[in-house]
Parts: C-alpha cells; structure tokens; sequence
C-alpha cells in the first residue's frame, strides 16, 4: 500500500513540476527511480486519457454550442439595427481561439498517448520525455480555455450593453 501511494505521489510531482530538467539531465538513480515506477504511472496516464476525452468531448460540443449562439445573436442584432463590431470580433477571436483548443488537444493527446503506450522500462529518457510534453501541453490547454471562458464573458458583457 505504500508503495502504490509513494508511485501515486511521485506521479503528481512528476506530472505537476515545471520541466526543469530534460531525459538526458537524469541522474541514474532518477532513471532507475522513474523505470521502476513507470508502469503504474501509465495505468494512471491511460485513466487520465481516458477522463480528458470525455472531458474534451463534452467542452468542445458546449464551445460549438457557444459559437453558434454568437452567429445567431449576431445575426439578430443585425437584423434589429443594432450595430455592434465588437461582436462580430470577439466571435471571430473566439473561433480561432476553439481552434487552437482542438489543435493544443490533438497535440496533449498525441504525447499523452505515446507516453503510456512506450515500453518505459527500456526508454525510460522517451518516456520521462513525453511525459514532459504531456504536462507542458495540459499546461496550454488551460490557457486555452481560460482565454475562451474569457471571451465568452466579454460577449457577454457587450451583449448586456446593447440597447435599442
């Protein structure tokens, strides 16, 4: 039991630690440390990818969802004579945004992937290596999704504005 918790905290400090050193940075003991544990952090890598496209699925049909509301409501306010440019930019901001959402995601999922499906015990530099862009890409696609919620309360806020 302590060793499954000791392989489950190293994964968060693996996982959650600014990438400081790269694979051929590693001490021996570091390699012998990772290759030991590594099978147990795939099985949660392979848990994780497993939540993260459900998650991904869910926010990528709610953001579709949110850019066809920005049409629609643009469209509307057009057709009542209430000009606002700012709409129209914040909505095209905002589909670029998705974009760059679903490219960041194929990227995240493609390491995520090849970390858990490498043989870690033999390519413990490969595996610590993509584990590496796994975090770095999480990373991004919160910044991801912080700009877009960003941009949805900025619509928002000069959707609230508009008045006849």
């Amino acid at each position: 039991m302590k060793k499954v918790i000791v392989i489950v905290l190293g994964l968060v400090v693996l996982t959650s630690a600014p990438a400081v050193a790269m694979a051929a940075d590693l001490t021996d003991k570091q390699k012998s440390q990772i290759a030991e544990s590594c099978q147990a952090a795939q099985s949660t890598l392979q848990r994780i990818s497993n939540s993260d496209t459900t998650t991904r699925i869910n926010r990528g049909r709610d953001y579709d969802q949110v850019l066809k509301l920005f049409y629609t409501m643009n469209t509307r306010a057009a057709s009542n004579n209430l000009t606002e440019p700012k709409l129209a930019e914040i909505t095209k901001n905002f589909e670029n945004a998705l974009n760059g959402f679903r490219a960041d995601y194929n990227r995240y999922n493609d390491h995520l992937k090849s970390a858990y499906e490498i043989n870690c015990k033999n390519q413990v530099a490969n595996f610590y290596d993509n584990l590496s862009k796994t975090r770095d890409g999480r990373a991004v696609i919160n910044a991801d999704i912080v700009v877009l919620d960003n941009l949805i309360n900025e619509y928002q806020l000069v959707v609230g504005g508009l008045a006849p």
